[in-house]
């Protein structure tokens, strides 16, 4: 016997939902069940949508409504004033501790502002990227050339703590030589934040 049958008299077979729902519904409707007894309907709406994704894998709710309606929330929309405020919609990958080598550089960008808690700011492919103010700072350089050096001096200088992380730290640390400058290497100092011991050995 389901246990549903257990809790209520009287249990709705979630088949006969589903048909209901396809009768009186679109597929872009919305289904409010004021009075959800054991979830029958839920189900039903789950099982249809799950369908519905096998048709279109890009589908993401998160990103396609609730996303979108903060980000007007936030600029404004019809008579409604802007609010303002940040807002980042963030993806999560789980990342296989032997893969920790194989990561982009945007994902190490995010990553280290997520870890610093600064707001997000673009990734940079070409020089370096950073985030921050006056006060503090957080610089990642992806790739050392001496092309970026000038502009990577004038922005430490311009700033009283800087954390600069590097795939080579001791070549960053040869060139920015300064006591308030703190050097991080890439992969190990995610390694370590993450708690992926051996990754970099």
């Amino acid at each position: 016997m389901p246990e549903d049958a257990r809790a209520f008299s009287t249990p709705k077979p979630t088949g006969l939902i589903e048909r209901i729902l396809r009768i009186a519904t679109g597929p872009d409707d919305i289904v409010l069940d004021f009075f959800a007894g054991s979830g029958t309907t839920a189900h039903a709406v789950m099982k249809m949508n799950a369908e519905a994704s096998a048709d279109a894998p890009d589908k993401n709710p998160c990103r396609d409504v609730c996303a979108r309606r903060v980000r007007r929330v936030i600029e404004g929309f019809g008579d409604s004033p802007a609010l303002g405020g940040d807002f980042a919609y963030l993806r999560c990958r789980r990342i296989a501790p032997g893969r920790l080598l194989d990561i982009e550089h945007e994902q190490v960008w995010t990553a280290l502002q997520m870890i610093h808690r600064d707001a997000l700011a673009p990734f940079e492919p070409d020089g370096f990227s950073w985030a921050g103010d006056g006060d503090s700072a957080l610089a990642y350089v992806p790739r050392f050339s001496a092309a970026i050096l000038p502009a990577l001096r004038k922005a430490v200088a311009d700033c009283a703590a800087v954390v600069l992380y590097s795939w080579q730290p001791e070549t960053l640390r040869q060139h920015i030589r300064a006591a308030h400058v703190q050097h991080e290497a890439i992969p190990e100092s995610l390694a370590r934040r993450f708690g992926m011991k051996g990754v970099c050995a």
